[in-house]
């Protein structure tokens, strides 16, 4: 649509100026007034239309007695449409109609709702109007998607809630799985899925329809008479499409996650009452889900096409539609009033979820059909049985190749494990969760930790429990910077099977365990305690599979287990002649052998494979060349003989058959795939290539047209991927992608290039099997000394950054990270013997300045926290300086000592203060050596500690000195304070603090401006102690150091998560008293809740004095629980500690705070205050009516309530 985010054309004034409906995008009908509750947005489905869908027409609501229309196709009275006939529809503009419900009765039902129609082009058939639109299912949710997240640019957050009909409901599903899985950056999109609280869809075919055949057939005849059509739509209404499967699987999961619920209509009445199209055109069991938890179903009395038509707000089904709407916004108010943070619990599930785990086992080839079947057999390998009825782990191991991948993800995705699962139960179910580890995409995908992320997400969504949910709360409230270590993962694990108390079944599949990129003891030692730890309610078993090195053996040795390639030769048959029956030339040929010498030969494939699969994949990937090449059945059989059965034999013999002129780009793409810390993109290997053979010539370079020509072949950029590395590397989509590589000019990558295999991989970091190509390989590009990953791709960047800014798109190189890749490949060429990247850093260096902003050489050097950010206008760096820095703080100590010469020092030096805050850590607390390093480097230079330099922020003038500009470039790392953990943060901190640096100077809080150092450290003690002691020793007090007086220290706002009585004892030790401010807080919700529930006339200290001893010893668990309920999601909720008995004491309170504080603590003893002189009068049984407090949640409070609080009866 066009216009600015949110300025959809508006009808919710329709009687005043009728506003035309867009057949494409969206219509608001209605604003929500002032500030909306919720969105309602409807989309209709196949043949549908942003107003007919949902708008009641007396002429076609009677049922013919013929079908003149099916599923859209009715004939014309012309077969060649005229101008004017094609152009009749769009020649006047549609309104609203007086029978479109949304608009006329839904507005106002919900006065509060913004509600927004939305139209794409649907039509199977475009009789009259042009050609029809060809995108298909998966482009419509897409775009849906897009522009649903551009309507609610300015409305984030905001409740939404989606009407569907038909297959506007398979749109809306794979939108929302398509938001769920978006990038963070995307954030826009995530906020679709993570805002959606209800789904209503009328008539949607989850499994397919009844009429699809029929429209397919319907399709075919529109085609015969002339007319453009779109059956794409239709097929993937088949209930057993791929497509089909695709959204069904990924919204299943998405509702098990409980972040919304579903209304699901169906319809009563079948399309007409003549034979052929007198059943419904989605039946029951396609029109449900079939969720238990979180789907409610009910029927419209109406046809498939007329479910969604209400004559009037009588009809009954508006009734039940508005009744539904009404359901889902209680829902969704209840939810509210009780406190509950959906955006808090979103972001500890977002934490969890990491997207690239779910990459490896959609690259994963299904198992060739009829094999692996085995595994199910009984006796057979034993898995069945302990599928139904065994414990602990079961390993399956193999050699490489020989299928186990395959294997764990046919476990995964085939219904009979669950079957065997489920027999072990006489009710309930098991749930499966499968884990696959890979070492030739991204770290994380190799890491244990990533695996733990990957369990715990896939468990909490099959199993969203509000108990294990609040486990994971808690857990997530107790991490550092909201990052998951691993140990906390596998406490949590742990805590789900041992602390859960009701009836819970999982089982864990992890596959490739030798390719984790740590120690493998731990990662054993503690699935084997998760699946052997004893628990009353929770069983855990775990199936993993590996290849059997040496210690995986010893560490698995005692568990059941199977040899995979003992049990596969004949699947290998089965793959074998099903591959190459594919091959017509092959058949023929097994005709006129009378099939004995082709028999031969796939006998021999089959014997010589030995159980390894990719062994066979590449044989008759190799035989299947020359059966299209025309070898005759002897030369097939020779071949067959020649190949090695060895994989490293193999893989040589591939690379032999490359011809020499292209070693050199068989370097780089292997080196580029072997040395990249992630895998990279088919974009950016192309550059690579670009940028390191002689196309990449200085004339060409900045030359769109000779770039765009060799980007977008993409045929040919796939055959010279093969062809330079004989088929041992590979394009796989990622994210949820699927499909063929096209170019990609979107920013997010849909598909990389990696080896075939993790062997492959293996084969080639065994250098010498590289370096035999390198002979023939003579050019290598200026500055590239070593024919070395990392070189490549620095000469990629420069190559990049020379090119005109209109021709970098699609390349999938970020400007804003690009600083940190060149420096951290400059790190790693440094650590290599006898090669320098300095010729490549010096261009990139004028480079990377030419493409600066505001005088500031290469923009980003911190990660995100560059002062630049918030401190106004610091001294531009000369040529050099930035990188030299970056440089000491990597720990490339010979690239700082060649270049740090007087000029540069004075240079460094004159530039001020503000290169503190480039030194790097990367947030990374353990290993921070650079950040000693870096500092020496400034220090040596000759930069004072005790300098300041004047900063702006927020329009507010600043002094700053060393220290307060590191730690405000540092202002969210760890600063572990810990004595056996400290680090190289805190050594700075002393460091400059014993050159001078002020104790009590000020550093930059983003969101907050210019604070007093100390108030950066509130809850860290050992910190502050050390700033304390700076100031004794300088003749400073405790105002100085916080910029308050002792009163006003508790006021400080410390965050609940990081109050603790420890850190409140450190403060009243220095003087810090409890002010009236704080005591009102602390004391005002059990003062008003108490005056609310027994009057006014005796104060809570005498009240307390007629109880006994045990009811006097409620008084400290009736203040904190009272205090929590009114203040708990209060950020002042931290000074609950203040209410420990050690705290209530008089000493630590001001007069005036202790005048109200007095009345809730008896032990103190009398208190001469007129206001509590009072004698001991009789509890009231009458409670007089008093006004009410302000809080309206006690306000609201409940006798019973109350009392359940303080633990009185009554």
């Amino acid at each position: 649509m066009s216009g600015a985010p949110g300025d959809a054309s508006s009808v919710g004034a329709a009687t005043k100026s009728p506003v035309p409906i867009r057949d494409a995008g969206f219509t608001l009908l209605h604003d929500g007034g002032v500030r909306p509750e919720f969105d309602i947005v409807l989309i209709h489905g196949i043949q549908g239309h942003p107003i007919d869908t949902w708008t009641f027409n007396s002429a076609v609501e009677v049922q013919p007695t013929k079908p003149k229309k099916i599923l859209g196709f009715e004939r014309s009275k012309s077969s060649t449409p005229s101008r004017a006939q094609s152009d009749s529809r769009s020649a006047t503009p549609r309104v609203v109609p007086p029978g479109m419900w949304p608009a006329s009765s839904l507005n106002n039902d919900f006065p509060s709702a913004r509600i927004m129609t939305y139209g794409y082009d649907s039509r199977v058939s475009n009789f009259f109007r042009g050609g029809t639109n060809q995108n298909d299912m998966i482009t419509i949710a897409n775009g849906f998607l897009n522009d649903l997240a551009a309507e609610r640019a300015v409305a984030r957050g905001r409740p939404l809630m989606i009407i569907s009909h038909s297959m506007g409901g398979l749109i809306t599903k794979e939108a929302l799985r398509r938001a769920s899985v978006a990038l963070n950056k995307d954030d826009d999109l995530r906020d679709v899925y993570t805002s959606t609280f209800a789904l209503i869809f009328f008539g949607t075919p989850h499994r397919g329809g009844a009429y699809t055949n029929l429209g397919l057939t319907a399709t075919k005849i529109a085609k015969a008479a002339g007319f453009s059509v779109n059956d794409r739509n239709i097929r993937d209404l088949k209930g057993n499409s791929p497509v089909l499967t695709l959204i069904r699987e990924g919204f299943a999961q998405l509702l098990d996650s409980d972040n919304f619920e579903v209304s699901t209509f169906q319809e009563s009445l079948g399309y007409s009452g003549v034979g052929l199209v007198d059943d419904k055109i989605v039946p029951n069991e396609s029109s449900e889900i079939g969720h238990v938890r979180n789907e409610r179903k009910n029927f419209i009395n109406a046809n498939h096409m007329n479910m969604c038509r209400f004559k009037d707000k009588n009809d009954d089904g508006y009734k039940k539609t508005r009744a539904e709407i009404q359901r889902h916004l209680n829902r969704l108010r209840l939810r509210a009033a009780q406190g509950d943070n959906i955006g808090e619990a979103q972001s500890c599930f977002d934490s969890l979820r990491i997207s690239q785990m779910g990459h490896r086992v959609l690259q994963i080839e299904p198992a060739y059909e009829d094999t692996l079947n085995w595994l199910f057999e009984e006796p057979g390998p034993g898995l069945a049985e302990w599928l139904r009825s065994g414990t602990g782990v079961f390993w399956i191991q193999g050699k490489a190749g020989s299928g186990k991948s395959t294997a764990m993800k046919f476990l995964l995705t085939n219904a009979k494990t669950l079957q065997l699962l489920d027999q072990s139960l006489p009710t309930g179910k098991w749930h499966l969760i499968g884990s696959f580890f890979t070492d030739r995409a991204e770290r994380i995908q190799s890491s244990w930790n990533g695996i733990l992320h990957s369990m715990i997400e896939q468990l909490l969504q099959q199993c969203p429990h509000s108990f294990l949910k609040g486990m994971t709360q808690t857990a997530y409230n107790g991490l550092s910077g909201g990052v998951w270590d691993t140990e906390t993962l596998e406490n949590l694990l742990l805590a789900f099977k041992t602390r859960f108390d009701e009836e819970l079944r999982v089982c864990f599949l992890i596959d490739a365990l030798d390719e984790h990129d740590g120690q493998h003891d731990r990662m054993a030692k503690f699935l084997h305690e998760l699946a052997n730890t004893s628990s009353t309610f929770v069983r855990m078993k775990i199936c993993v599979a590996s290849r059997p090195h040496n210690d995986l053996k010893d560490l698995f040795d005692g568990d059941l287990t199977l040899k995979i390639q003992d049990w596969t030769k004949e699947d290998i048959h089965l793959l074998v002649t099903g591959r190459l029956s594919e091959q017509p030339r092959w058949v023929n040929l097994k005709k006129v052998s009378d099939g004995s010498i082709t028999r031969m030969i796939e006998e021999e494939i089959a014997e010589r494979a030995q159980g390894v699969f990719l062994w066979v994949r590449l044989v008759v990937s190799e035989i299947i060349a020359g059966v299209r090449d025309g070898l005759s059945l002897a030369e097939l059989q020779d071949e067959v003989s020649k190949f090695p059965d060895d994989l490293d034999e193999f893989f040589d013999h591939m690379l032999k058959r490359v011809d020499k002129k292209y070693h050199l780009e068989t370097i780089i793409i292997v080196e580029t795939i072997l040395r990249s810390s992630t895998a990279p993109t088919p974009e950016y290997l192309l550059l690579v290539l670009l940028a390191n053979t002689k196309v990449a010539s200085r004339t060409e370079i900045g030359s769109s047209e000779s770039i765009t020509r060799a980007a977008l072949d993409n045929d040919g950029f796939v055959r010279r991927l093969q062809s330079r590395c004989g088929g041992l590397v590979e394009i796989v989509p990622i994210g949820g992608h699927t499909g063929d590589w096209s170019w990609n000019t979107e920013s997010y990558p849909k598909h990389i290039v990696q080896f075939i295999h993790q062997t492959v991989k293996e084969y080639f970091l065994e250098r010498q099997n590289l370096d035999e190509l390198l002979v023939s390989a003579t050019f290598l590009a200026p500055g590239v000394e070593q024919a070395n990953g990392h070189f490549f791709e620095l000469q990629a960047y420069a190559f990049w950054l020379q090119m005109e800014p209109r021709d970098r798109k699609g390349f999938h190189v970020n400007i804003t990270t690009l600083p940190e890749k060149i420096i951290d490949l400059a790190s790693k060429i440094e650590l290599m013997p006898s090669v320098s990247s300095s010729h490549l850093l010096h261009s990139l260096d004028k480079l990377m300045s030419r493409n600066s902003d505001d005088g500031l050489l290469w923009p980003i050097l911190v990660n995100g926290d560059k002062p630049c950010q918030f401190l106004n206008n610091p001294k531009p760096f000369r040529q050099g300086q930035a990188l030299l820095i970056r440089a000491t703080s990597k720990r490339m100590s010979r690239y700082t000592e060649e270049h740090l010469d007087r000029d540069m020092k004075l240079s460094i030096c004159a530039s001020g203060i503000i290169q503190f805050g480039y030194l790097d850590c990367s947030k990374i607390c353990s290993e921070n050596e650079p950040l000693l390093e870096g500092m020496r480097l400034l220090l040596n230079c000759g930069i004072e500690a005790k300098s300041l330099q004047k900063f702006t922020v927020n329009a507010e003038t600043v002094l700053l000195d060393t220290l307060g500009v590191f730690i405000s470039s540092h202002i969210d790392c760890g600063w572990s304070e810990d004595a056996d953990t400290i680090d190289d943060h805190v050594i700075i901190m002393r460091k400059l603090l014993s050159l001078g640096a002020d104790p009590c100077g000020y550093c930059v809080k983003e969101g907050f401006g210019p604070v007093h150092i100390a108030e950066r450290f509130l809850a860290s003690i050992k910190i502050l102690n050390l700033l304390w002691e700076e100031c004794n020793s300088r003749s400073r007090t405790i105002t100085d150091l916080f910029g308050k007086p002792p009163n006003k220290l508790l006021e400080l706002p410390l965050s609940a998560k990081s109050a603790r009585s420890g850190v409140f004892k450190w403060y009243v030790d220095h003087g810090g008293i409890i002010s009236t401010t704080i005591a009102e807080k602390l004391y005002e919700p059990l003062r008003a809740g108490f005056q609310h529930q027994y009057g006014t006339t005796q104060s809570y200290c005498d009240f307390v004095r007629n109880y006994t001893l045990s009811q006097w010893e409620m008084l400290e668990p009736s203040l904190i629980n009272t205090y929590i309920y009114e203040m708990g999601r209060d950020s002042s909720a931290a000074h609950r500690c203040l209410l420990e008995k050690q705290f209530r004491h008089p000493k630590y309170y001001d007069a005036e705070a202790l005048r109200m504080a007095s009345q809730f603590n008896p032990g103190w003893g009398p208190v001469e205050l007129d206001f509590i002189a009072q004698k001991d009068p009789p509890i009231p049984p009458v409670r007089p009516t008093v006004a009410l407090p302000t809080s309206p949640r006690i306000q609201n409070l409940g006798r019973s309530w109350f009392s359940k609080i303080l633990g009185w009866k009554e």
